[in-house]
C-alpha cells in the first residue's frame, strides 16, 4: 500500500479526498536490478571458469 495524499480535486480520490500514492521506488528497484545483474555474470563466469579448469584436468590427465 501506498503513501496517503490529501488531494480532493484529483480523480482518482476517495470520498475522503485521499489517493494513494505508489509504493515503488525506482532508483531502489533499478540499482536491484543491476546487482541481480551483475551476480549473475560473476556466477556465470565462475561456471565457465569451472568448466574450463575441468577440461585442462582431463586433459591433463590423458
Amino acid at each position: 500500500m501506498g503513501e496517503r495524499i490529501y488531494s480532493p480535486g484529483h480523480p482518482d480520490a476517495d470520498a475522503n479526498g485521499y489517493i494513494r500514492a505508489s509504493n515503488v521506488n525506482a532508483m531502489v528497484d533499478m540499482a536491484d536490478a543491476i546487482m541481480a545483474q551483475r551476480a549473475y555474470e560473476a556466477n556465470l563466469a565462475l561456471v565457465n571458469i569451472s568448466r574450463s579448469m575441468a577440461a585442462k584436468a582431463v586433459e591433463i590427465g590423458r
